[in-house]
């Protein structure tokens, strides 16, 4: 114990939030490796088994989506699950073509989320999606 400094923080009452982020490989496709690291955000977020099979199987249709119109070079498919107040949001991010994901089938409704969104900027397909916490 040192009695001559105080714990105190600047910033009153940062947010308290859990991200996951990961790349899968397009040849290797690490499917299992990133389904283990999944499991780990849904249980830490208190994720139900519905949700988590909805997020899985949404990462898998845009997996595939990509891989189909990507060209050679790219490698990579980023991920990054965010735990919000009152859902989660997943981000995909892919270096192919300009494809627009969310107008071209995978919408919010078609993936059991409150609401989905593509952009395409700095050479990246972008697709955002929101699900509320079940």
């Amino acid at each position: 114990m040192h009695p001559f400094y105080t714990l105190f923080s600047m910033v009153d009452k940062l947010p308290a939030f859990i991200k996951f982020e990961c790349s899968l490989d397009y040849e290797q496709r690490n499917f299992d490796e990133m389904k283990k690291e999944m499991k780990l955000f849904a249980d830490t977020c208190e994720m139900s088994n519905e949700m988590s099979s909805k997020m899985y199987s949404t990462i898998q249709a845009l997996f595939n989506n990509a891989q189909e119109r990507r060209s050679s070079q790219l490698k990579y498919l980023d991920i990054s699950l965010c735990e919000l107040d009152d859902g989660i949001q997943m981000t995909i991010k892919d270096c192919g073509s300009p494809y627009d994901t969310v107008h071209n089938g995978m919408d919010a409704a078609s993936v059991g989320a409150r609401s989905a969104t593509y952009r395409y900027m700095f050479a990246m397909n972008v697709t955002t999606i929101v699900w509320n916490k079940i």
